[in-house]
């Protein structure tokens, strides 16, 4: 009979922790960005233009995130794709995509992408 009072009182204890925290407003922190689409994480190849040939190579030169993509100039992901022999590759939007994918922004991501063919404004 006492493992069921432990039992009941540890249940208790963690609904009150819950309540206190929801009504703090600490339960919901962080929810104001949406979810990354199932399967996306920070896989350079969600971003349009960027397939498995790509994305080893710009993690191979230190971009691993949408954040590191994010924050790359244009230019330099030219020099990383000339510098591997990657041809017809065009990273002119892969800054503006990371961004919004690092920011969480899966909607407006989602819109850009549909405008863009092989990562290039169609």
């Amino acid at each position: 009979m006492t493992f069921v009072w432990m039992l009941v009182g540890i249940i208790i204890t963690v609904l009150i922790i819950l309540l206190a925290m929801w009504l703090s407003g600490d339960f919901n922190k962080g929810a104001t960005k949406a979810a990354a689409p199932v399967g996306v994480s920070q896989d350079l190849e969600a971003i349009e233009g960027i397939g498995p040939v790509i994305a080893g190579v710009m993690k191979k030169a230190g971009i691993h995130t949408f954040g590191d993509l994010a924050k790359a100039k244009v230019e330099d992901l030219q020099k990383i794709l000339t510098d591997a022999d990657v041809r017809g590759g065009d990273p002119t939007t892969w800054p503006e995509q990371a961004k919004l994918a690092a920011n969480g922004e899966w909607e407006k991501f989602e819109a850009l992408k549909e405008k863009l063919v092989r990562g290039k404004k169609a």
